[in-house]
């Protein structure tokens, strides 16, 4: 069923597809996801409730993993270092979004992979 052999072979595609479906199953969860601004996120990422907690983590991983796939489907460097939890992801995200509060009206997608691309940057030389 999966394609052998290559970068998204085996346990690789596996694991995407996973996270894939966990995302979707968290955005489901809320209403019209994809309208989300940075203030919703922050209120959900924040909220003592850990159904919004999960969709915030969801929805983090989410973007993060899409991130990463299309660099790898573009041949582009993944700049992420070995080892970042999902949870540091999340950790990135809350902290630009208290960060840039005069720019957390614009959709959370956005700031989200704003978020990851100011955290985790290729070095340049």
């Amino acid at each position: 069923m999966w394609p052998q052999g290559g970068v998204l072979a085996g346990d690789n595609m596996r694991a995407i597809f996973l996270i894939t479906i966990l995302a979707l199953v968290g955005i489901s969860n809320h209403a019209h996801a994809d309208s989300y601004t940075g203030n919703d996120l922050l209120k959900l990422c924040t909220s003592a409730s850990a159904n919004d907690q999960g969709f915030c983590i969801g929805y983090s991983v989410g973007v993060f993993e899409e991130i990463r796939l299309i660099n790898v489907l573009r041949k582009t460097p993944d700049c992420v270092p070995a080892g970042v939890t999902y949870g540091q992801v999340e950790d990135v995200i809350i902290k630009y979004l208290k960060d840039n509060p005069a720019d957390r009206n614009a959709a959370a997608v956005f700031l989200t992979t704003a978020a990851i691309g100011e955290a985790w940057k290729c070095n340049q030389h």
